[in-house]
């Protein structure tokens, strides 16, 4: 049997108490089920206290390296590299003693991610010794190589979160923001595309939304004048991705999907106010990467859908709303009619809104149902706002959408209580 992604086996040791109750699996079927797919393991458990632990482990961090500090000065040079690697190998060697255990295993990731910090730590001491300069984001790119590598040896999903965004967010925005051209435009994408198939092969949602999160960051930083229609394309790209996957992978497409989804939101928000859309170009061709690329990465998608995706009809809407809006926000502010640019940004967002409630008024979950009502409550409000001379339409408007905001929420709650009482 071929390993299942941890994503799936989650999923379906959250779903299977329910079909058993509802009858539409029996009891041997159920422990079948839990036993081909290791569901007791204990890697399918939640976070628990392990965000805690890794908050312990970035003070504790914080609290050597200032001690450290403290006599720095009167220590020479031997001494201070010894310190930096005893301090770093014991982190790791205690972390992966626990982690191998069953009494502190999540004890021993936040030392697993503890001795990455150090070597960090270390990377800035080790260039203050040696008097070694050099730009800022140099600092972080470094760790993300040490933190990648040690996560990767030591299976440690903390430490590789750490990397994806020292390397991504961090040192990816700050080295492609100082070039120019293609340069710029591929940097993010280089540097976040081992860290998306690293979280893809450990079926690592974490993972996948920090790193689509940082290269979103990176785009915006290194896109100049294309900064705004290269963000859009960007996460366009990423709404695609779940038509594009096999089923058992759909809790990680979706992932990639959300952050495309509100990145593409905010991007056509901006594109809403007349004075950005007016400011909107489409680059020459030697500054075309930031939307070149994410459109070659939409075109393969498009390409292995057929093959690969499970999705249905209705899965397809909002991407291709995403890719589409994209094209045509692009051509229309090339044209120079930003007025035309505003209002087509405000009526996909409003379809997008209500595509988004609609998909939770149907499926009756929440996660959906609120996207589309902040997309819809953001939209509202940014309007209202641009009102300057009609101050009582302005109060009138508030008014409205606050008591139109309760009375949606109470319906869609009653609606939910309904749909499981009938189930």
């Amino acid at each position: 049997m071929s390993r299942a992604l941890k994503a799936f086996r989650s999923g379906l040791k959250r779903e299977l108490p329910r079909w058993r109750d509802e009858g539409l699996v029996d009891g041997a079927a159920a422990e079948a089920l839990a036993a081909r797919y290791a569901l007791g393991d204990a890697d399918l458990e939640g976070p628990g206290l392990l965000p805690v632990y890794v908050l312990g482990a970035v003070l504790v961090g914080a609290g050597v390296v200032s001690l450290v500090a403290w006599h720095w000065d009167e220590m020479g040079r031997a001494a201070k590299l010894a310190l930096i690697a005893i301090s770093i190998v014991a982190a790791h060697v205690a972390g992966d003693r626990l982690r191998s255990g069953e009494r502190h295993p999540k004890v021993g990731e936040a030392l697993t991610l503890l001795g990455s910090l150090l070597f960090g730590a270390g990377i800035g001491l080790v260039a203050q010794i040696f008097q070694v300069s050099g730009q800022w984001y140099g600092l972080f790119g470094a760790f993300a190589v040490g933190a990648a590598a040690a996560a990767l040896l030591l299976d440690s999903e903390p430490t590789l979160l750490a990397a994806s965004a020292a390397g991504v967010a961090l040192w990816a925005s700050g080295f492609a923001g100082d070039r120019e051209g293609w340069v710029a435009a591929v940097v993010p994408w280089a540097a976040a595309a081992p860290f998306v198939a690293a979280g893809w092969r450990r079926g690592s949602r974490a993972v996948l939304a920090v790193t689509a999160a940082g290269l979103s960051i990176a785009v915006l930083a290194s896109a100049e004048n294309a900064a705004p229609l290269g963000i859009l394309a960007t996460c366009a790209a990423f709404t695609l991705v779940p038509v594009a996957a096999r089923e058992r992978e759909a809790p990680l497409a979706g992932t990639l999907a959300t952050i495309g989804r509100l990145g593409f939101a905010g991007a056509t928000f901006a594109f809403g106010f007349i004075d950005l859309a007016r400011d909107a170009r489409l680059p020459q061709l030697a500054e075309a990467g930031p939307i070149a690329i994410p459109a070659v990465v939409a075109a393969t998608l498009l390409g292995l859908a057929p093959a690969r995706g499970h999705a249905t009809g209705r899965a397809w809407s909002e991407p291709l709303l995403a890719v589409g809006t994209s094209f045509a926000l692009a051509l229309m502010a090339n044209l120079g009619v930003p007025v035309l640019v505003a209002v087509v940004a405000n009526v996909v967002l409003a379809l997008l809104a209500a595509m988004r409630i609609s998909e939770g008024v149907r499926s009756l979950r929440r996660g959906p149902f609120w996207e589309g009502v902040l997309v819809a409550f953001a939209l509202v409000v940014a309007r209202f706002l641009e009102i300057e001379q009609l101050l009582w339409l302005k109060g009138l408007g508030f008014i409205a959408s606050g008591v139109g905001l309760t009375l949606v929420a109470v319906a869609f709650e009653r609606r939910r209580k309904e749909g499981r009482h009938g189930a």
